[in-house]
């Protein structure tokens, strides 16, 4: 699940040149629809949770002081999961028809953004 629209117009450019890939590969998208969304969290398998600062980026991983809490309570890791699942309601999951409207000029300035995609 990613905002649909960020603060950086480049950024989600960027963004969509890898759906097609990912979709091919079986991983399912969501798009929050009704603002920004900068929830950094994850339920996994129901036991297990994470929260934090992180992006899944460049900057993040090697260069910002950045951190997620690792979370195994199980009802802490149930309410992350329904927090998930509210806001799931709120998305449009993206498909290959999504992908393939979106504009052509919007899919060539990402794949021309993608060489600083590491400080977006």
């Amino acid at each position: 699940m990613m905002s649909e629209k960020s603060d950086v117009k480049i950024a989600d450019f960027v963004t969509r040149t890898y759906f097609r890939n990912l979709l091919k590969h079986g991983v399912r998208l969501f798009l929050y629809k009704d603002s920004m969304l900068h929830s950094k969290y994850a339920a996994i398998d129901k036991s297990w949770a994470t929260i934090g600062s992180s992006n899944m980026d460049y900057l993040s991983l090697l260069h910002n002081r950045e951190a997620n809490v690792l979370i195994r309570d199980s009802q802490t890791v149930e309410t992350i999961q329904a927090h998930f699942n509210d806001d799931l309601r709120d998305c449009v999951e993206v498909t290959l028809d999504y992908v393939r409207r979106i504009p052509v000029l919007q899919m060539i300035a990402g794949w021309l953004g993608r060489p600083i995609k590491r400080i977006l």
